[in-house]
């Protein structure tokens, strides 16, 4: 049992098997989360959605409601000594799950002073009892506080985390010319390299991160927001006659979480920045677009500079990326009420389509101005 703020290391965690799907005994089962102007939409039916596996229609075999609201007073307890994994502390029923990733490895302090100052309001001005945990990202994932339902662990585990940088690698270094042009290029040849391999060793560390995460969270039932407080690094580097790309770290990260069921919510912990140069300030037909709106998700133009990494993951997710604001604890709110009622979908993959690769999902829903979101595909294996 954790007493006060306890540091837990999430290691030696055995990787999950990739899960297994038969025609006519496994089922993909696809949490949906649909909002319109008006915040999140409630009363719909199976008949109301369409499933997609690689384009493909597949029936819908099973369908589920799950809404998440303040605990009620009036819940009837477990009897005395007997213990239930569906009941919280208190013996009433369990609530959403939600954790707070706090980013240090790509968060400078200042900004971090600034996120947990926010973080701390929104704890104190939550009114529901879904279960929160906080975790902080260094150059490994520790738990600061698990899943609890227990507000007071949760102000105490905050309040105690103080700021600080990761111990990590760093490519700033300054060398004064030599005058001897040849060693001068051969120097910034090798610091090119430095910054390089500085930026590929955040992105592992990142990417184990979230792997790391996912094992841990596949354990707990239903759906899990992960709402990540961090600063940003980039997707894709392009140099003069080089371009790195990140994406497949970023896509092994996002398939482990949508298979442990995990949707990521990206929270800029920059606070208010300037758009990226050429931006423009509205979308089509004089629309503000994603970046002057606060929120964006998947990869989308107009976002600021940087964060083109959070927008990947919370597209392939599930969730949805919040920045370009001063209100982060706005921002984390929005992000625990975004599944506030989700529908769980579940299907049989066809015998012809367990071909071992990853399958791209769509779901539709027979309603005008609604926004919907769920992951983005699954790994059909067969025997």
């Amino acid at each position: 049992m954790l007493r006060g703020v306890a540091v837990i290391a999430l290691a030696g965690i055995v990787l999950a098997q990739e899960p297994t799907f038969r025609a006519g005994t496994h089922m993909v089962q696809v949490d949906v989360v649909v909002h319109n102007k008006n915040g999140a939409v409630a009363g719909l039916g199976k008949s109301d959605f369409t499933i997609l596996d690689e384009g493909k229609p597949r029936p819908i075999t099973s369908f589920s409601v799950t809404a998440s609201s303040p605990q009620p007073e009036d819940f009837i307890p477990l009897a005395p000594g007997v213990v239930s994994n569906q009941r919280n502390s208190r013996g009433a029923p369990l609530t959403a799950a939600t954790i707070l990733l706090i980013d240090r490895l790509n968060t400078p302090v200042s900004d971090q002073v600034y996120a947990n100052r926010k973080i701390i309001q929104f704890l104190q001005a939550r009114n529901t009892q879904d279960r929160l945990g906080i975790y902080v990202l260094g150059n490994e994932i520790r738990v600061i506080q698990e899943l609890t339902d227990d507000s007071g662990r949760l102000d105490r585990a905050i309040k105690a985390l103080k700021p600080g940088e990761a111990r990590r690698l760093s490519g700033d270094v300054q060398v004064d010319s030599t005058g001897n042009a040849v060693t001068d290029s051969l120097i910034a040849d090798t610091l090119d390299r430095l910054q390089q391999f500085v930026v590929d060793d955040r992105v592992r560390t990142v990417r184990e991160a979230m792997l790391t995460i996912a094992r841990h969270l596949a354990k707990v039932p239903g759906r899990k927001n992960l709402i990540w407080v961090s600063g940003s690094f980039p997707l894709v580097i392009v140099k003069p006659h080089e371009l790195i790309d990140y994406s497949k770290h970023i896509d092994d990260a996002a398939r482990a979480l949508t298979d442990a069921n995990v949707a990521v919510y990206p929270v800029d912990a920059r606070g208010l920045i300037g758009p990226p140069a050429g931006a423009d300030q509205a979308g089509p037909a004089g629309r503000p677009n994603c970046y002057t709106m606060g929120i964006c998700t998947g990869t989308q133009s107009g976002a600021p500079s940087g964060i083109d990494t959070m927008n990947a993951l919370a597209g392939l997710t599930g969730g949805i990326a919040f920045y370009n604001t001063n209100g982060i604890e706005d921002s984390i709110r929005k992000a625990t009420e975004d599944a506030s009622i989700t529908y769980t979908l579940g299907f049989s993959p066809a015998d012809d389509s367990l071909d071992a690769r990853f399958h791209k999902l769509q779901v539709k829903v027979a309603r005008k101005g609604v926004d919907v979101r769920f992951r983005k595909g699954y790994y059909a294996f067969g025997q």
